[in-house]
């Protein structure tokens, strides 16, 4: 995802909550869904690692790891599921949409490739 960073480096975790933040504060309507999906699925994986650090096969593991996990449906559900690829494409666009936010706020450069 980024090849280099600026003077201005941060955790991914401090990244997203402040890009959460701005989204929920522009009104944008997925925002809440986009928090869920990257809370849920990619800062437990790369939240601690600095944004300038993340490459992409760290995202690649990630969405790639969705289709294997499993989830319970409702309360008291023992049923296990897997993710569907609705869901698994949220996921990937709201990690795309957040990093190129970091890119446009100079924190990191893209690789060549776009991401």
């Amino acid at each position: 995802m980024a090849t280099e960073a600026t003077t201005r480096s941060e955790s991914v975790n401090d990244f997203a909550a402040k890009w959460f933040a701005k989204r929920a504060a522009q009104g944008v309507v997925m925002a809440c869904d986009e928090r869920r999906n990257i809370e849920q699925h990619v800062l437990p994986a790369i939240g601690k690692m600095m944004l300038c650090d993340v490459r992409r096969p760290h995202i690649r593991a990630i969405i790639d790891a969705l289709p294997l996990k499993t989830y319970n449906k409702g309360v008291g559900s023992d049923t296990e599921r897997h993710y569907k690829r609705e869901t698994i494409t949220k996921v990937r666009g709201a990690v795309f949409r957040m990093f190129r936010a970091a890119h446009e706020d100079d924190l990191i450069e893209l690789t060549e490739s776009g991401g």
